[in-house]
This record gives C-alpha cells, structure tokens and sequence, in this order.
C-alpha cells in the first residue's frame, strides 16, 4: 500500500488553491483597474500585466518540487506586493486598502500551519510600516491616527484569533497523520498476517491433499485388510472343520485306547490266574503222579488261555495300526493347522501354539504304539514258544507219565514263559496307561483348538 502523508498533502492541496485564486483575482482585476478612479494609465496597463503573470509563475512554483514547499511563504508575499501596489496607485482612495491586509491573514490559514500565519503577519505589518513612513500621504488620507490605533487593536485579536485556528488545525493534522500512520502500521501488519494467512492456508490446503491422499491410501489398506481378514474367516473355518476332524479322531483314538486297556488289564488277570494254575499243578504234579491226568487237563487250559492270549494280541496289532493311521492324520492335521496359523498371522499364533502341542502328542503316541507292538510282537513269539512247550508237554505227558521229571522240567520252563508273559503284560498294560494318558492330553488340545479356532472365526468376522 502507497504511503502518504497527509501534511504534505495538504500543502499541496493549498498551493494548487492559493495559486489558483490569486490568478483569478489578478484576472477579475483588469477591469477594475480600468474603473477605479485616481489610477494614472500607466499603472492601470502594468498591474493587469504583472497580476497576471505572478498568478501563472505562482502556479508553476508551485508544482516544481524544488519551490512548491516555499509555494505557501510566496503567496502571503505577493499578496504583500499587491496591498503596497494598491496603496501607491490608488492615492488617496485607498480607504479599504487596511481591510485588504485583513484578508491576507485570513486567506494564509488555508495552509493551516502557523508559521504561515506568522509570516503573512509579519508581512502585513512590516508593508504597512513601510507605507506609514514612505507613503504617509497616501495611508493617513482618509483615515485619522486614532482610527489606526482602533483597526490595530482588531487586528491583534484577529492575528490571534487566526494562529490559534492554525495552531488547532496543526495540532490536528499532525494527531490525524499519526493516526494515519498508526492505520499504516496497522495495514501493514493486517497485510502481513493476511500474507501469513493465506500462506497457511496454502499450507492447509497441501496438508489437506496429503491426507485425503492417505485417507484414500488407508481406505485401500482396509479394503484389501478386510479382504484379507474374510478370506482368513473362511480358512478358519476351514481348519475348525478340520479340527472337528481331529478332535473326532481324538476321540476314537481315546475309546480303543480305554478298550485296549480293559484288554491289557484283562490279559494280566488271566496270566495271574494262569500262573496259580501252573503253580498248583507243579505242585499236584510233584506231590503226585495220579495227578498227571488233571495236570494234562489243566495244561489244555493253558493251552487255549494262550491261544486266546494270542488272538487278543492279534487284535491289539491290528489296533495299533489303525492307531498309528490316526497318529499320522492327526501329525497331518497338525501341519496344516501350522500353515494356516502363519498365514493368519498374530491373530493365529494360539491356534498355531495348540497345533504344535498336539503334533508333539500326536507322535509321541505313534512312538508309544510303536513301544507296544514290539511287546506284542516278543510275546507273540514267546506265546508261540508256550504253545509248542504246552503240545510238546502234553505229547509227554500221554505219551509216558512216567516221565514225570522231564515233565516237571518243561513246567518249570512253562513257568518261566508265563511269568515273563506276565511281565510283558504289565508293560503292556503300563504303556497303554500311558497312552490313555497322551490321548487325554491330545483331547484337551484339540478342544482348545477348536475353541481358538471358532474364536478367531468370530473375530475376523467382527473386524470384517
């Protein structure tokens, strides 16, 4: 914004108007000249001639920046100039030259300054000294000393009355310039937090873009996110079918383990109670040979409890093999429930704790049923030995009772076999408690994993 100042406009406001009305009157003048009485011809051709011209050269001062600020002083001179003019022309009709000087004070206040004044003033009196002591004809032709004293004293309250105008008027133009240069500094600092406005709203507006920018980025984000999270709500279901699967296994694997546990513990009775057979027939065999017929009886029985002993060892075999079948889905089950954990991510990593667990229990089960087969398979063999001693016993035994000694040999070997088989089958029977105990834990895992599973389902079905 331009800078002004409003003095300086002022003045030259008043220099174009001074400058202006003192080339109208020396314009509006010519004919007065001519009308005037008591101007001789020379004069009434000159003073039209010179009013004019200073009235222009008073113009053209007062737009030259160089004079145009002594333009004010100029004016109040040359108003001087014409009062004398007038005095020395107009002889003795100069009765309303006093009046005239009135006027120069009054037409110096249009510049509102007081040196102005002051200087029109001194004007005023040092023209009308120099009248009184060169042209005291002239100036004292109409009017007497004591009226002069009279128009003195109204001129002294007139001269105050105007420099107090001017003084007042100064005072004010200089409080309204700082105003105007307070408004200034204002403005410019209005303009200033405008320009810091509006470079902050440039910034909003940068700051504004990059956001919808990244909120457009994240809505893509949590399309894809929510995309992402459906498809691992629909694996999730898919491995809680899965589990299911397991869990179902589990639970197969949990009623032939407590089968074969009934059997294992069935088995031992049975070899307890074989075992007070063969000991009571030693002893009816040693105590006597008319026994020999009951000990070939009670052999048969041993015979075909051990043929049973057999075939239910048989039957455990085949067990053990569907239980491994089931331990090795269960090992697959597991895997997979791992790979489908990793690509859940965090909110998979229960599901993939659980699965290792029961990997872990899945093959120590295998390795447990792997223990139990090789039992079997060595007392399957040690039961086929039973067998042929038992035939190869009771061949003796019908063949010589006699031989009652060789008799009491194999018995003893008999004997023997059967406490080992005994001992085997508390193996069995300990191994398969320990199964029983694996199967349980195998349970709880796969129901937690389940739960884990149908957790995880629900929540990604939340968060999509």
């Amino acid at each position: 914004m331009e800078q002004v100042d409003l003095l300086k406009e002022h003045e030259q406001w008043a220099n174009r108007v001074c400058s202006r009305i003192i080339l109208l009157f020396g314009i509006l003048a010519i004919p007065i000249f001519f009308i005037l009485p008591n101007i001789p011809w020379h004069w009434r051709a000159i003073l039209p001639v010179v009013s004019v011209s200073l009235g222009w050269l008073l113009i053209v001062f007062s737009k030259n920046e160089r004079t145009s600020k002594y333009t004010k002083y100029t004016t109040t001179i040359l108003l001087n100039i014409f009062g004398i003019l007038m005095t020395i022309t107009m002889g003795k009709g100069n009765r309303s030259v006093p009046f005239y000087f009135f006027s120069i004070l009054a037409f110096s206040l249009i510049y509102l300054h007081p040196k102005t004044v002051l200087v029109a003033a001194t004007g005023t009196i040092l023209s009308h000294a120099i009248m009184m002591t060169r042209f005291p004809e002239q100036i004292f032709a109409l009017h007497e000393p004591a009226m002069y004293i009279y128009t003195g004293f109204i001129y002294l309250l007139y001269l105050l009355a105007i420099y107090a105008i001017a003084s007042k008027a100064s005072e004010l133009l200089g409080k309204l310039k700082q105003r105007e240069s307070e408004q200034r500094s204002l403005n410019q600092d209005l303009n200033e937090i405008q320009n810091q406005i509006g470079i902050a709203s440039s910034r909003l507006r940068s700051t504004s873009n990059d956001l919808a920018k990244e909120a457009g980025e994240l809505m893509s984000a949590f399309h894809e996110t929510a995309s992402a999270m459906e498809q691992m709500a629909q694996m999730v279901d898919v491995e809680t079918g899965e589990v299911t699967k397991v869990t179902d296994r589990v639970n197969e694997i949990s009623t032939i383990a407590t089968h074969i546990k009934k059997m294992s513990d069935q088995l031992a009775s049975d070899f307890g109670e074989t075992e007070k057979v063969f000991e009571q027939g030693s002893t009816v065999m040693y105590s006597s040979v008319e026994n020999m017929k009951k000990i070939s009886d009670q052999i048969g029985e041993v015979a075909n409890a051990t043929s049973r002993l057999k075939e239910s060892s048989l039957r455990i075999e085949d067990i053990l093999v569907f239980m491994n079948e089931i331990a090795d889905k269960t090992t697959l089950l597991s895997l997979n429930a791992n790979i489908e954990a990793a690509r859940a991510g965090s909110a998979g990593r229960g599901f993939s704790v659980v699965a290792s667990e029961i990997s872990k229990l899945a093959v120590q089960s295998a390795h447990g049923t792997e223990e139990i087969k090789k039992i079997i398979g060595a007392a399957l063999l040690d039961f086929e030995k039973v067998i042929e001693t038992i035939d190869l016993s009771l061949a003796i035994v019908e063949k010589n009772s006699a031989e009652t000694t060789v008799v009491s040999d194999e018995i003893s070997k008999m004997m023997e076999n059967i406490q080992q088989n005994a001992a085997q089958i508390k193996e069995i029977y300990q191994a398969m408690e320990n199964l029983s105990q694996k199967n349980d834990a195998i349970m709880a895992g796969a129901n937690s994993l389940a739960s884990i599973a149908e957790e995880t389902s629900a929540g990604t079905e939340e968060i999509s």
